[in-house]
């Protein structure tokens, strides 16, 4: 254990104690509050004064206790070990020392100089300028195994460290090369065949072949029980390497839309060797033809750092900092200024005058806002009163979206009828349910045969605000309704039984639109 965690175990016991004031103490009290031995209490003591942090006057003889003062000032020295930490990459244990130690204002301070790292900055390393870029994001990463990838951000993330045959611009609406400069397809759309191009590298080195595109899609489509991505090679006959730099799939039936399919994140290629050694290990150690590579993945920091033999040149960032601060509300830690890192010359820029930030004369502002549609699927295969019909039409018609909006606010925009908002939605009036709308609930009821059974419902943490909103909308109706919150990815190793719920609460994200929703219907 780090010396310094023994002073501020230390000072938390003793927090009505002032600074530089002698108070008694025994060894025996002292064992208690480290958990260690009267040896070890007596070497942290000797460890702490050399440090200079603590004043100890050793009790003379049987009876006579000793005396113990505070030197160090504690915010100060939790301040300077936290930025170490943080310096080190040890974030997430940062982020426990500063809630399990750290005073309210000795937090808000913590939080307002976390805050001014994030961002662009540019420092010398190994005399090369380095442009790094640092950010926030509040949940977990939970994979970075392209084939079991479920959350938006896992995706983006996928995305950069790994290639696709084949990419997608929405823009243009067009599939245009990537691991595969070339494809072509016969007449009847059953048989698909892809060029790779030359000298395209794995991050260990090794040369892409067509052997690892054979067990990249292979792995998906054998394995339907493990990989939600296998509906889109449910059609696939065969895979096979014609060559080192060809591969050509074979489908039982028509399909145009299979490179849109190949397009996406959960296809991306992975070195066979590697994820066939590293088992579920490849999730947590990934290694891919993209252009970062993954150097540090743990519970506090994703850092991404430039490939530099990219078949496509080098990025323009030397290194990317993801901070996972899953414990910190959103909004307390600032997003950086995006407009301090410029790109249409390849120059990274700090903001630090009106030269840097200002864009140039073609340049236009967008502003995109990310839909995420939260969802309430039932679960068919489960016996309960949720399997008829008329339960279902009753729950669509209790659950008022626009008081939802009213009522919670937050990021909720507009009400859902589908996955796609037709537009941005005008403030609404949001009403209390009719007498005559309430009377047609409760004859969907009726007519469903609810007799007060219990309805499970299962959501995870960043659902949980509106999960307990469904449920009081249920409880005036007098349908009971029990909560678990779990933030297991469905399908994934230790997740709970797939049957243990009547209903889920979730949010959908449409990375690839098209795609996504078509895989949701399925």
């Amino acid at each position: 254990m780090h010396i310094a965690q023994h002073f501020f175990e230390l000072r938390a016991h003793y927090r009505a104690q002032p600074d530089r004031l002698l108070f008694p103490v025994t060894v025996e009290k002292l064992s208690e509050v480290w958990y260690c031995t009267p040896r070890n209490v007596k070497k942290i003591v000797r460890d702490l004064s050399e440090q200079g942090w603590i004043q100890w006057q050793a009790g003379r003889g049987r009876g006579h206790t000793s005396q113990l003062a505070f030197i160090a000032d504690e915010n100060e020295l939790l301040s300077s070990e936290i930025k170490r930490k943080m310096a080190q990459g040890q974030i997430k244990e940062a982020m426990d020392w500063m809630n399990r130690f750290g005073t309210p204002a000795a937090r808000e301070l913590l939080i307002d100089w976390l805050s001014g790292e994030m961002g662009f900055s540019r420092r010398r390393v190994e005399g090369d300028a380095q442009d790094t870029l640092r950010f926030p994001v509040h949940r977990a990463l939970e994979t970075l195994d392209p084939a079991l990838a479920y959350y938006a951000f896992d995706s983006h993330i996928i995305s950069q460290v790994f290639n696709t045959l084949v990419e997608y611009d929405p823009d243009a609406r067009e599939l245009k090369p990537c691991l595969a400069h070339t494809w072509t397809s016969g007449p009847d759309a059953t048989t698909w065949t892809f060029h790779l191009g030359k000298h395209i590298l794995f991050h260990h080195g090794r040369e892409l072949a067509a052997s690892d595109v054979v067990f990249s899609l292979d792995r998906i489509r054998q394995h339907a029980d493990r990989y939600s991505a296998s509906w889109m090679l449910q059609d696939v006959v065969s895979i096979e390497a014609v060559d080192s730099r060809t591969v050509r799939i074979a489908l039982a039936r028509p399909n145009v839309l299979l490179p849109r399919f190949l397009s996406t994140a959960a296809m991306s290629i992975v070195p066979e060797e590697l994820a066939r050694a590293s088992g579920d290990a490849f999730a947590r150690q990934p290694v891919g033809t993209g252009s970062f590579r993954i150097t540090q993945l743990d519970e506090g920091l994703c850092a991404l750092e430039s490939f530099p033999r990219h078949f496509r040149g080098s990025p323009l960032l030397d290194r990317v900092e993801v901070y996972i601060l899953p414990g910190v509300e959103e909004g307390r830690i600032r997003q950086p200024d995006w407009n301090s890192v410029l790109s249409s010359d390849g120059r990274a820029q700090r903001p630090s005058s009106p030269a840097d930030t200002d864009p140039p004369q073609d340049w236009h502002d967008l502003e995109a806002r990310c839909i995420c549609c939260s969802v309430l699927a039932f679960n068919l295969r489960k016996d309960g009163p949720h399997r008829h019909p008329a339960f279902r039409h009753a729950m669509d018609r209790l659950l008022d979206r626009e008081r939802m909006i009213a009522d919670l606010g937050d990021s909720l925009i507009i009400p859902a009828d589908g996955f796609r908002p037709a537009a941005i939605a005008a403030p609404m009036a949001a009403d209390r349910p009719t007498t005559e709308e309430t009377g047609a609930i409760r004859r969907l009821l009726l007519e469903s045969g609810y007799a007060g059974e219990t309805l499970r419902l299962s959501s995870n943490s960043y659902h949980e605000t509106e999960a307990n909103w469904i449920i009081a909308c249920c409880r005036a109706y007098g349908i009971q309704v029990e909560l678990r919150i779990t933030n297991e990815v469905p399908g994934q190793a230790g997740a709970g039984e797939p049957d243990d719920f009547d209903c889920r609460l979730f949010g959908y994200v449409p990375i690839h639109p098209e795609i996504t929703e078509m895989g949701a219907y399925l």
